[in-house]
């Protein structure tokens, strides 16, 4: 499969997750709280769309720039951010949701769903969709 061909398809199933998130964070908090599957699906959202957004960089960063080195999730935002591909503020945005990414996954301290409702409810995922329109801007440039 092609790079674009590959970067879009990433790109479409992240529009989908945002998608399935945008109906969960529309209940209101207490219902959402009320079922352990909103809870475990929303957890399990935020981390396809975190490791697909990576995924998009490092096809980029490797591809595009040739860019073979990088040391972890936030790294990837980081050098696309150091090499113009995405703005600081996506930059620093991304680098937020790889931190919640990181206290699902690895349980740093008991998860708090009710923090994650709150946040991904305030945010919602903007700054992914900054993200995606910053990465298809460089990858298909003509």
């Amino acid at each position: 499969m092609s790079r674009g061909l590959r970067i879009k398809r990433l790109i479409n199933e992240v529009r989908e997750f945002i998608k399935l998130a945008g109906e969960l964070i529309s209940m209101d908090i207490d219902k959402f709280m009320a079922d352990y599957r909103n809870r475990y699906t929303l957890r399990f959202i935020i981390v396809e769309i975190v490791e697909a957004c990576v995924d998009i960089g490092l096809i980029i960063l490797r591809e595009k720039l040739g860019i073979e080195e990088v040391y972890g999730y936030k790294d990837v935002f980081r050098k696309l951010n150091e090499y113009g591909v995405i703005s600081s503020s996506v930059y620093r945005g991304m680098a937020d949701l790889v931190g919640l990414r990181n206290l699902i996954i690895h349980r740093y301290w008991d998860i708090d769903d009710q923090r994650i409702y709150m946040e991904a409810y305030s945010n919602g995922f903007s700054i992914v969709e900054k993200y995606l329109e910053e990465v298809e801007r460089f990858a298909f440039k003509p």
